[in-house]
């Protein structure tokens, strides 16, 4: 059985990645594949989990304590003198037993590590929704990377073809005598480009893969994802004011959320260590009983009940200089706070005009390539009647292509910038995710 188990999980594991390779994914499908398998968004989960048993912590330090230790022992006793414990040989049991209880009554460190902890854990909970928006903003750049890498390559294809048709009328047209061997030259020139940019192309696909794989832990074949609608309409950003955008941000943003958590805890830290002059009360209780067999033993209870009180007196100074260091760690706080606020600002402004400049770069690139696929063919009617050369064609066919790969990496850069505006503002989620979904062209039977 031992050896049927060792041979069919790692075939259970090949059939599961071949069934997800199998089917086409959109972009839901892969971002619930990141979720599972992204250890960069795994270990602030756990980190999460792990800040999180701080309260129970603090709260353990206010509640009372209990012990007890119990001892049964089996004593031999050979007494050569006449004394208290009598003369001669004994063999006797011993048996022992105590319980403690103590309950802080005043324990003021006690109480700020309990407030420390919960704006500790506030902290925890804001970088994971941190990373959380990171995931879904680095699982979308390492979606569309694949899907320009491999729209760069079909253009590149395109653009081989037409070279080819190029160079093959450039041919022709040379041994007919109608045009000089210059012209097939700098088509085959051109076709040579091309070929080497094929080969880039291919070699960019590859790598956009192995950035989307190292996220979701799952070799992704080409063609399996989803693909982008040509006519993906442009939105711009909606409240249209950046004064509107940037109140989201202060309040939302999740770096700026861990940023204040940083200077609530280091301002609590200043009262831990003031805590340091203060007096300790604790109610204490005690219970334990002896039951000795011997002729001498003891046999009984005693038990006892008070109130412990310590007090500290000289510590050399420490208490007063760890105040004073907390002090300037809560000031340093501060000032990184408001660091990470004036950061998150300039971000919010960077990508509010950054999604309004793409939209009008895709917009006019939109424009430029229905022109340019009109010139060019307008250029190659021109060279059957003479009035363009081959030279003019080739022009034309690098504006177009040119122009159509513009307009891809601007539409994917559109969509990142897009979700960069909703990073800085706190606002980026799931829903996010679903929405940009419905702009994929989903593969159908």
């Amino acid at each position: 059985m031992r050896v049927l188990f060792v041979i069919t999980l790692p075939l259970l594991v090949l059939l599961n990645v071949q069934s997800v390779n199998s089917e086409q994914l959109d972009l839901i499908d892969v971002f619930q594949l990141a979720q599972e398998n992204d250890q960069r968004y795994l270990q602030e989960q756990s980190r999460r989990n792990s800040t999180r048993e701080l309260k129970s912590q603090a709260i353990a330090a206010i509640l009372p304590t209990i012990s007890a230790t119990g001892r049964s022992e089996w004593n031999y006793l050979r007494n050569k003198k006449v004394g208290f414990q009598g003369e001669g040989l004994q063999r006797f049991w011993n048996h022992t037993g105590q319980v403690d209880i103590n309950q802080p009554i005043f324990n003021w460190d006690s109480w700020i590590l309990l407030d420390q902890s919960e704006y500790e854990i506030a902290k925890a909970e804001a970088l994971y929704a941190k990373v959380y928006q990171d995931l879904i903003l680095r699982i979308v750049n390492a979606y569309v990377d694949v899907l320009l890498a491999e729209e760069t390559l079909a253009l590149a294809k395109a653009e081989l073809k037409a070279r080819h048709q190029v160079l093959q009328q450039a041919k022709l047209r040379f041994e007919v005598g109608m045009a000089p061997v210059t012209d097939s030259l700098e088509a085959e020139a051109r076709f040579a480009a091309t070929s080497a940019d094929n080969a880039v192309a291919e070699a960019a696909i590859v790598d956009a893969q192995s950035g989307l794989q190292e996220i979701i832990g799952i070799p992704i074949i080409s063609g399996n994802l989803a693909a982008l609608i040509a006519d993906m309409p442009l939105e711009p950003p909606e409240p249209a004011e950046l004064e509107e955008w940037k109140n989201y941000a202060f309040n939302r943003n999740r770096e700026l959320v861990a940023a204040m958590s940083d200077v609530n805890i280091a301002k609590q830290q200043i009262e831990h260590q003031k805590a340091g002059h203060y007096p300790t009360v604790s109610g204490v209780a005690s219970y334990s009983f002896n039951d000795n067999n011997s002729s001498f033993g003891l046999r009984g209870e005693t038990g006892s009940i008070g109130v412990q009180v310590d007090v500290p007196i000289f510590a050399g100074g420490g208490v007063s200089s760890r105040v004073r260091q907390a002090h300037h760690d809560y000031e340093a706080n501060k000032h990184a706070f408001e660091l990470t606020k004036r950061s998150i600002q300039s971000s919010v402004t960077k990508a509010f005009y950054d999604v309004k400049a793409k939209i009008n770069q895709v917009t006019a690139l939109r424009k430029s390539v229905q022109s340019f696929d009109k010139a060019l063919e307008a250029t190659q009617a021109g060279m059957e009647v003479g009035s363009n050369t081959l030279a003019d064609v080739l022009d034309a066919q690098t504006d177009l292509y040119t122009a159509k790969r513009d307009l891809s990496q601007q539409l994917y850069a559109y969509l990142v910038s897009w979700l960069d505006l909703r990073l800085a503002a706190g606002l980026l989620e799931q829903g996010d995710v679903v929405r940009l979904n419905k702009y994929l062209l989903i593969a159908t039977e």
